[in-house]
């Protein structure tokens, strides 16, 4: 099916987008997850653990995150604005205007676990 936002902000609880807990991903995901603006400066976004010990966590102040998953040989994290979000007015606005200037800062924390 077509992959176009309709502007609906769908919970994740029960579905193959719920990846709050350890687990292998469904190699399905190619979708732009809503983060919480009300999360921590310091909490991380997302967090991933690979089974050799190593684990990333990735820190950020933009509201989304895509995700895409694949064939079992990995997976993608893109920090980004919402999709098609001058056409929905309640997603986080992405204008920028003349002259304005535009920040976004992404922090990729690696350690061992």
């Amino acid at each position: 099916g077509l992959k176009i936002p309709t502007g609906e902000i769908a919970p994740v609880d029960g579905t193959i987008f719920d990846l709050r807990q350890i687990g292998v991903p469904s190699t399905k995901i190619d979708h732009n997850f809503c983060l919480s603006q009300q999360r921590a400066a310091d909490a991380p976004a997302a967090r991933l653990v690979a089974e050799r010990g190593l684990a990333l966590e990735i820190l950020t102040d933009a509201p989304g995150m895509q995700v895409f998953t694949g064939k079992d040989i990995g997976i993608a994290l893109e920090p980004q604005h919402w999709p098609d979000a001058p056409h929905h007015p309640a997603f986080p606005p992405i204008r920028l205007d003349p002259g304005a200037r535009y920040e976004q800062t992404t922090l990729y924390r690696f350690s061992k676990v």
